[in-house]
């Protein structure tokens, strides 16, 4: 019997730590600005299953994203800000065929994206230009990504995300 009070009681201190490391992250990040780390509040589904609407998000700040980061781009033209992504990187070739993403002529395994969230779409080869990335939502029937808007100057990429920070039920890194 004592023993199982110790595991819940280490179970809970474990919890209660982690807890108080998010606070501290979170209280730096308002401190520190978009400097270090700051928050994203997430609309739309574009990236279920694996980040839903209204969960919150820590981002640091990022120049050159790589391939699989998940990223806030600001899209400048009209100040919209998506999250997604980064599918390719400046000089790849990439095309989709039926839904199959295609980078420098191999399919990439893609195990975040959920059950029936793959598009059966086609997208003609390109070659992404070096100053740029080509990002993608995980929900593929969701349009508002480079398929629609073409690829992306890394000048436009706010950030990378680094976890989610509520509900705390959700909590954890990316």
């Amino acid at each position: 019997m004592p023993n199982d009070f110790a595991h819940k009681k280490e179970k809970r201190s474990w919890g209660v730590n982690v807890a108080w490391i998010f606070l501290l992250i979170l209280i730096a990040a308002f401190v520190f600005g978009r400097s270090f780390l700051y928050p994203a509040y997430v609309q739309g589904n574009s990236m279920a299953p694996d980040i839903q609407a209204g969960e919150r998000l820590l981002v640091y700040p990022v120049h050159r994203p790589q391939r699989g980061d998940v990223v806030i781009v600001r899209e400048a033209p009209r100040d919209h800000y998506y999250v997604k992504r980064v599918i390719a990187t400046g000089g790849d070739q990439l095309r989709i065929d039926r839904g199959v993403v295609f980078v420098n002529r191999r399919a990439i395994d893609e195990p975040y994206i959920g059950a029936g969230m793959r598009s059966t779409d086609s997208f003609a080869e390109i070659t992404v230009p070096a100053d740029s990335c080509f990002v993608m939502s995980d929900n593929r029937w969701v349009l508002e990504d480079s398929r629609e808007f073409g690829s992306i100057k890394y000048s436009w990429i706010e950030g990378k995300v680094w976890g989610v920070y509520w509900p705390l039920h959700s909590r954890r890194l990316m």
